[in-house]
């Protein structure tokens, strides 16, 4: 539908939560971003988790973006984006079995949010 209005085409940026940090989930983000057609303009969609690495990554470019990525940045969507951290992932990241099911990602959301919040836009 949006191609046959003439509003582009959207794009799926997947990833897998559990296997790395927000930071390097932002980097690989940022990358992508990056390499996507000069002249191409974006609209950004996250949902949950997703919003954290998009603003990490906005961070990143904010600093460094050769690509002028965020010039051509529309618009952003966040759809239940944890941007206070997880009061859940707080109360359960003492747990071992936590880490192992979320891994770095939600401690990042729950007791290490603080020091996340920093490097977020």
């Amino acid at each position: 539908q949006l191609q046959q209005e003439g509003l582009g085409f959207p794009i799926s940026y997947n990833y897998c939560s559990t296997r790395d940090s927000i930071s390097n989930h932002a980097q690989a983000f940022h990358e992508f971003l990056s390499h996507l057609p000069a002249q191409a303009s974006l609209s950004i969609v996250g949902h949950s988790l997703g919003n954290i690495v998009w603003r990490s990554a906005v961070g990143l470019l904010q600093k460094d973006d050769p690509s002028q990525v965020l010039p051509r940045i529309q618009g952003s969507v966040m759809l239940g984006p944890p941007n206070r951290g997880s009061a859940l992932a707080k109360r359960l990241s003492s747990w071992g079995l936590f880490r192992l099911v979320t891994g770095q990602a939600g401690l990042q959301l729950g007791r290490d949010f603080d020091q996340l919040e920093p490097h977020l836009a």
